[in-house]
């Protein structure tokens, strides 16, 4: 390393070692040439402290510039990033809708997925709903499957919607034999 690589911000290895960590970097604060082959080194410890060495030429042998990495980065693999941020959101979810492991898709012999909700109320009725509207809009190929927590529940109008955007309804999860059939028609 030269001396002319000292320049704020940059991490040095090599200057008044740390009695806890000998390998310990400072880190330069500021640098005052004295002609070509010395200069003043005013550095902060990493405990803190703020102190100043003179330096010459044939201190460079002894000195060594630390990388240092971003804390954080962009630079990371993105699928690996969305797999994992997938797998917390759904090991996760119950906290914050404990249906939420009935909202599914499933992808059967025709290639075309089958989206099942669970609808335990009104207010998921309708989510159901505008997000079936939304992917229709969207000229997506799907087919879905509602499965009520009790259907005589819902209001009759949320009801008369869910056919409109081609919905098959499951009236309860106690018909299970009805579930059973209308998921392995499309999925087996």
């Amino acid at each position: 390393m030269k001396l002319e690589d000292l320049r704020p911000s940059v991490s040095v290895r090599g200057i008044a070692p740390d009695p806890v960590d000998p390998a310990a970097a400072v880190t330069v604060v500021g640098v005052e040439w004295h002609g070509a082959d010395a200069l003043t080194l005013i550095y902060r410890r990493p405990s803190g402290g703020v102190a100043e060495e003179v330096l010459y030429r044939y201190d460079e042998a002894r000195l060594e510039v630390v990388e240092q990495g971003r804390p954080w980065s962009f630079d990371g693999d993105g699928a690996a990033y969305r797999l994992v941020a997938e797998a917390l959101r759904i090991r996760l979810a119950h906290l914050f809708d404990p249906l939420l492991a009935v909202h599914t898709s499933l992808e059967g012999k025709s290639n075309i997925p089958l989206f099942l909700y669970g609808a335990p109320n009104r207010d998921k009725a309708r989510l159901t709903t505008i997000m079936l509207s939304h992917f229709h809009r969207c000229e997506l190929e799907f087919e879905s499957l509602p499965v009520f927590e009790d259907r005589s529940k819902i209001p009759r109008l949320d009801l008369a919607r869910l056919p409109d955007v081609g919905a098959e309804m499951v009236s309860s999860p106690e018909s299970s034999v009805v579930l059973r059939r209308k998921l392995l028609r499309r999925a087996a």
